[in-house]
């Protein structure tokens, strides 16, 4: 155990970080417990486990010592979470808007998508560059491969929103409508955490604070 931790370093820049990364977790597993049968908590649940891998493991990154070592970390276990963080909004978007039966196989593709780009960047040499080095610590640098698998990722939460968006026009029941406007204007103000993506494809020193975007939206959607 001690001579893994020594390939890190404290890093305070990934305390605020880790710590987001732990309220999530005791979100979805608060969420989740309500009631263990619905489709909806477990796919909440899902989501938050998988903002937690992320944002778990990034603090990681950022506390690595070495570019090696910070870029393997970051393909297998930060980029789970993010290659399968918009097909599980997408998923559940379908169970708690009632659509499952019309767009089950739109959601398996999805999942099935965020697989595909997950094995990409286990194996690909295609899906990163190497990493930059910040003043935060080191991030990844996206190749070719993960170009197309920023374009899945905008397009399924872009479906997951136009999903909570065509709800909240045909809701005629009130507190059900305040519900989802909460969620739509959620999703709009986490989209302003995508410049955390900047840094992986150009050098931009500039500080991720997405994770904050990501957890208001998490809060907006336990809340609503």
């Amino acid at each position: 155990m001690s001579d893994m931790l020594s390939h890190f370093t404290l890093n305070w820049y990934a305390v605020p970080v880790a710590i987001v990364s732990t309220l999530i977790l005791f979100v979805g597993v608060f969420v989740y417990v309500q009631n263990r049968k619905s489709p909806a908590n477990l796919s909440f649940f899902i989501i938050c486990l998988c903002v937690n891998l992320w944002l778990y493991g990034i603090s990681l990154v950022y506390s690595a010592q070495d570019p090696v070592r910070a870029l393997a970390l970051y393909r297998t276990l930060p980029f789970l979470g993010v290659a399968f963080v918009s097909s599980c909004v997408y998923w559940f978007s379908v169970v708690w808007l009632r659509l499952y039966e019309k767009q089950r196989r739109l959601v398996f593709l999805a999942l099935a998508g965020s697989l595909f780009f997950y094995a990409g960047g286990l194996l690909s040499g295609a899906s990163f560059r190497g990493v930059h080095k910040y003043f935060w610590g080191y991030y990844p640098q996206y190749g070719g491969l993960n170009y197309l698998f920023l374009a899945f990722f905008f397009a399924v939460f872009f479906g997951a929103f136009t999903n909570f968006y065509r709800a909240y026009l045909g809701e005629s029941d009130p507190i059900r409508k305040t519900q989802i406007k909460f969620i739509a204007i959620a999703f709009l103000i986490s989209f302003t955490g995508s410049v955390d993506y900047l840094p992986k494809l150009i050098y931009a020193p500039i500080y991720p604070l997405g994770y904050l975007c990501v957890f208001f939206w998490i809060m907006t959607v336990a809340y609503a």
